[in-house]
């Protein structure tokens, strides 16, 4: 898994947390207003339902002070308009009428209209009923208005003297009465035009709630707000994704440069140019300052390591290659002159009596003389050729594209200008044992012992010679 795929999962949960409980947060306030919105509602509705029934409860009350009234009685049995118009008014409001009515049935006074009367009940419903049970409570039509009509028998010493009904007109002005204070807006259900119903006032309200419209607004702010909730995590999750990608792509970049060298992918010098490519073309301070250590590093870890391959490869005290190197290099030359066809020399070069100089002059004196030994062979040789230090005092030189006529010349050469060495008045010579590669020959050691074999034979023919 990438890096920033690691980070943007890392710094997505604990958004993705806040998110979460911010939603259900959201979520819980929303839904505890929508309850407290619900609980109101209900409220008011239990509101208008006391109302109605503190109506109902005053309309009784006053019913039975009139017809405990012995003037109203009288005046119900004489027919007196005037003295129950008088009385009905003591009682009446806008939204309420009061009826005296005969054992007959003809209203002998309306309270809320003082000059019409004598008109009769005797074929309606209710008043058949109110006959019947000397008490009605009704829901019905009467003077063309809806009303609940209360009405009670009136009596004196036992004897029916007629009727009073009490009508609640359900018109606006009692809604209004009723909803007043409330959340609610009330309405009579179309249904009840005129026909007659026996129900609870309460029960034949059309009841319309502004809470439904507040819930309503709050069910949609709710759903916008979860909308916006939610995509605000996914825009944030798609900037947080590319804000991370874009700052950590060059770290990304160095993690798999380093992993690819680490894998042996890329050299040393590969690491150092991808990882310079990556500080030359980022802005960031982090990134440069990391690039810059990466690839300082690689160029102390290049030195060491061309540090490492001289030490390897160079005789220490003289400064020419060393056996292992100058075996690697013979092993090619003659592989390449094998394959070729083409050919090369190579020389075997001893100092003489090199023992008896450390003996005499001791290891200082004879490192002196390897030293500038070195140095005259190297200043005489071509680039191409190669020279080592093959053993103590024995130095091996590969003469790339030289023939056996070109070798002696070349001996000859190194011999007199080893004679010009002095050092601290003493002087030395050399013996050289040469052989040019010819095909005949199946490995380099064979070459190499003929060589050899050559220098032993210069050693015993009295030294400072030259055999091949």
């Amino acid at each position: 898994m990438n890096l920033y795929i690691k980070i943007f999962i890392s710094s997505l949960i604990p958004l993705l947390i806040i998110i979460v409980a911010s939603v259900i947060q959201v979520s819980h306030v929303i839904d505890k207003q929508i309850a407290s919105f619900k609980t109101k509602e209900l409220r008011d509705k239990q509101i208008v339902n006391n109302r109605i029934n503190s109506y109902i409860k005053n309309i009784y009350k006053e019913i039975n002070i009139l017809s405990s009234v012995y003037e109203v009685k009288d005046a119900i049995k004489i027919n007196d308009n005037h003295v129950l118009t008088q009385w009905g008014k003591r009682f009446l409001e806008d939204y309420k009428m009061i009826f005296f009515v005969d054992l007959n049935g003809v209203i002998v006074a309306r309270a809320h209209d003082e000059f019409r009367f004598s008109d009769s009940l005797k074929n309606s419903k209710f008043f058949n009923n109110l006959k019947k049970s000397d008490s009605l409570y009704k829901i019905t039509n009467i003077d063309n208005n809806l009303s609940l009509i209360i009405g009670k028998k009136v009596d004196k010493f036992e004897l029916p003297m007629g009727y009073i009904i009490f009508a609640l007109k359900l018109d606006d002005k009692l809604l209004k009465e009723l909803q007043k204070g409330t959340v609610l807006k009330l309405d009579f259900k179309k249904k009840l035009s005129n026909k007659n119903f026996e129900d609870s006032l309460f029960k034949i309200l059309d009841i319309k709630s502004s809470v439904n419209s507040e819930i309503e607004d709050t069910n949609k702010l709710k759903e916008f707000l979860l909308i916006s909730l939610v995509s605000l995590l996914f825009f944030l999750s798609i900037f947080l994704f590319f804000i991370i990608r874009r700052h950590l792509k060059p770290y990304t970049k160095l993690t798999n440069i380093l992993s690819a060298f680490s894998n042996k992918q890329i050299s040393l010098m590969q690491l150092r140019r991808e990882v310079k490519r990556v500080y030359k073309t980022n802005l960031m301070h982090e990134i440069n300052a990391i690039a810059k250590g990466i690839q300082s590093m690689a160029i102390q870890v290049h030195k060491d390591n061309m540090k490492l391959k001289n030490l390897s490869q160079t005789d220490q005290l003289t400064q020419v290659y060393n056996r292992r190197k100058i075996d690697l290099i013979f092993k090619n030359r003659f592989n390449e002159a094998k394959r070729y066809e083409t050919t090369f020399s190579i020389i075997l070069i001893d100092i003489d009596h090199f023992k008896s100089i450390n003996d005499k002059y001791g290891h200082d004196m004879g490192d002196k003389i390897l030293v500038e030994f070195a140095k005259v062979l190297k200043q005489n040789i071509r680039t191409t050729d190669s020279l080592a230090r093959f053993g103590g005092e024995e130095f091996l030189i590969i003469a790339s594209n030289t023939n056996e006529q070109n070798c002696l010349l070349l001996c000859n050469k190194l011999k007199e200008k080893i004679k010009t060495i002095e050092i601290d008045s003493v002087k030395i010579s050399a013996s050289f044992g040469y052989t040019e590669y010819d095909s005949k020959f199946k490995t380099k050691d064979e070459m190499f012992k003929v060589a050899d074999d050559f220098l032993y034979e210069a050693k015993n023919s009295g030294r400072d010679c030259i055999k091949g």
